[in-house]
């Protein structure tokens, strides 16, 4: 028995790499999606610094504010590449596991 929970000779390998090579495909998507998180991401921090009254960015940003932006933006960017390779090389390990079996 496999752990599939049928025999490996019932077992559909071809049909099984089929949906993972369409997973890593997704992958690829769910990838941009996260490398387009911090622009998105980036925005809203700058909306929510322009939101703030003058009195108050004075206290809490007195640095430049692209300064501010920068630092936010190159945090978020890293941090969003990091999930999304994670979610790659996950995918590719499995389906590569599969091939390597066959």
């Amino acid at each position: 028995m496999s752990k599939f929970g049928m025999s490996d000779e019932n077992f559909n390998y071809k049909k099984y790499i089929f949906l993972m090579k369409t997973c890593r495909r997704i992958s690829g998507d769910v990838a941009i999606l996260y490398i387009l998180l911090p622009a998105l991401m980036f925005l809203v921090v700058v909306m929510f610094i322009e939101s703030v009254p003058g009195e108050v960015k004075k206290l809490f940003f007195n640095q430049p504010l692209s300064l501010v932006n920068t630092t936010l933006t190159i945090i978020l960017f890293a941090f969003s590449r990091s999930y999304a390779t994670l979610i790659v090389y996950s995918v590719d390990s499995s389906l590569n596991n599969k091939e390597s079996q066959l």
